[in-house]
């Protein structure tokens, strides 16, 4: 049989082994299709980039991958590798998908690191984040976007600052009655046993910040998305805002930095970790180790809560974190507290 191309030839080759095989069931995950767009155009960037043109084939998307290991930090390794992993897998070439999914990285492999260089090459550094932002510093943001008659801008410094939402999610937010709001999480994937990441949730606000609220979805949502959308372009010009307001630092306040200083704040208010897990969004307990730290919190003390009870909380997040003995002790007091002032 003859091919038009080399591409054809593989093509056909891959899929004639791939008519037996099946797909593990812990791949059988659905993506939101934020995430899938997004995973093609890595995948697609990847090929032209590290390929030289070449059709990806599994052994060469495998040594390309491996090569240029040192060039990521691991959890962007992660994330393109899973990226082709759903390239290859969505085109049908499960082969390939396969041989992706089983790609190590060679940092942090304990059998690549006991020989060849992997050992001898550092893990690229991590990007600094700012985790802590003071009153000052965000009345500071406030002033500057207002004085600049940037709505749009001020607006979801604000929404940031009172929700601690993801900054993808905030156009998702939906003015509810009694000073609630619905944040439409971010995020979600679902798979055999039902979804896994991305919590949507109700959250209860002072009647001031629910009032506000309306004005600042409405500025924020006048902004022109253009092509590279609205909170794409609210995340540039808060970078050129945070420079110029504050010309000295190294690293630069973010929206993410609201979320995290918005992690700390609960954490220090002694709620429970299933009512913070649900206040960030996330699905299990273990995922709120992932922002601040009661250490740092009481900086931007806006008083939020769950708008729905303790047991639909419960129903609908993991409790997988380890327990530390004395912020238990801390929780169990509080939730004491709350139903003696319920009862009295």
């Amino acid at each position: 049989m003859k091919y038009r191309s080399v591409a054809e030839c593989i093509s056909r080759t891959q899929r004639y082994f791939h008519r037996e095989m099946k797909i593990p069931p812990h791949w059988r995950i659905i993506l939101e299709k934020k995430t899938q767009e997004a995973y093609r155009k890595l995948a697609k960037n990847f090929y032209s980039k590290r390929l030289g043109g070449q059709p990806p084939t599994p052994h060469l998307i495998t040594r390309a991958l491996t090569n240029c290991a040192y060039a990521y930090r691991p959890a962007y390794f992660r994330r393109l590798r899973d990226a082709i992993k759903f390239d290859q897998l969505e085109k049908g070439f499960k082969m390939a998908a396969i041989a992706v999914g089983k790609i190590k990285n060679p940092l942090t492999d304990p059998e690549s690191q006991k020989s060849g260089i992997a050992s001898l090459i550092q893990i690229k550094p991590k990007r600094q984040h700012v985790k802590k932002v003071s009153k000052i510093e965000a009345s500071k943001l406030f002033g500057a976007a207002e004085a600049k008659k940037d709505y749009a801008l001020s607006s979801a410094i604000k929404i940031a600052y009172v929700t601690g939402c993801r900054p993808d999610e905030m156009e998702t937010i939906k003015i509810l009655g009694n000073n609630m709001i619905f944040i439409e999480g971010s995020k979600k994937t679902y798979g055999v046993d039902g979804q896994r990441r991305g919590l949507d949730r109700v959250i209860k606000l002072p009647p001031e910040f629910h009032n506000g609220m309306k004005t600042w979805l409405h500025h924020l949502l006048s902004l022109d998305p253009g092509e590279g959308g609205r909170m794409n372009k609210i995340q540039c010009r808060l970078k050129t805002l945070t420079k110029n307001t504050f010309p000295r630092r190294k690293h630069q306040i973010t929206l993410k930095s609201f979320r995290h200083q918005k992690g700390s704040d609960l954490k220090a208010s002694g709620m429970s970790r299933v009512e913070i897990a649900y206040l960030m969004g996330h699905m299990s307990t273990k995922s709120v180790e992932v922002y601040g730290s009661r250490r740092s919190g009481g900086r931007l003390p806006v008083p939020i809560e769950p708008g729905i009870s303790i047991d639909e909380m419960k129903s609908l997040i993991e409790e997988n974190h380890k327990p530390n003995p004395f912020t238990s002790d801390i929780e169990e007091d509080n939730a004491v507290n709350k139903t003696r002032k319920n009862t009295h």
